[in-house]
């Protein structure tokens, strides 16, 4: 035998199952909680069969409202962490930390030497001066960010700061 069975507090239509027997009276079906022998009517697209108050009835399948669009502020804080993160993975790229770490060491032993003529200073500083460009691409792309009136401009503010970054 069919059962039909609903959520307990909403009545939706769950699914279909059979019956089990009752062990104590042969030929009598055991119903659970929230089942019913009542067979549900057949649905539309777009509906729903719910049990209430011992009947099934339709009922429209309610339409989630659409989620509303991000604040401005929550879409300018995202591209400025963009911004921040696409200039550390530029600079990383041409510039892993460890190499950092030994321009400045190199730079340090040079300063103690007094030696900040030669060729090597000037490629340090090169290096050093190609960071502080890409950083101030990225600041200059966070006040246009910043100073966008609509999302569209944040995002156009972004791209040509990625663009500018990249082609230091």
């Amino acid at each position: 035998m069919d059962i039909y069975h609903y959520h307990p507090v909403t009545g939706i239509h769950l699914g279909t199952s059979q019956a089990d027997e009752s062990p104590r009276e042969e030929g009598e079906f055991l119903i659970p909680a929230h089942a019913t022998e009542s067979v549900p009517p057949v649905v539309s697209n777009g509906q729903q069969a719910v049990w209430i108050d011992g009947i099934w009835q339709l009922e429209d399948i309610p339409v989630p409202p659409e989620s509303p669009a991000p604040a401005l502020e929550d879409v300018r804080a995202q591209a400025v962490i963009s911004i921040k993160n696409e200039a550390g993975s530029i600079i990383l790229a041409s510039l892993p930390q460890w190499r950092q770490a030994n321009l400045t060491a190199r730079s340090v032993e040079l300063l103690a030497d007094g030696d900040t003529s030669g060729a090597e200073w000037l490629d340090i500083r090169a290096q050093w001066n190609w960071v502080k460009a890409v950083r101030g691409a990225s600041d200059h792309g966070e006040a246009a960010i910043n100073a966008a009136l609509d999302s569209t401009g944040i995002s156009q503010a972004l791209a040509a700061a990625v663009t500018a970054m990249e082609t230091i």
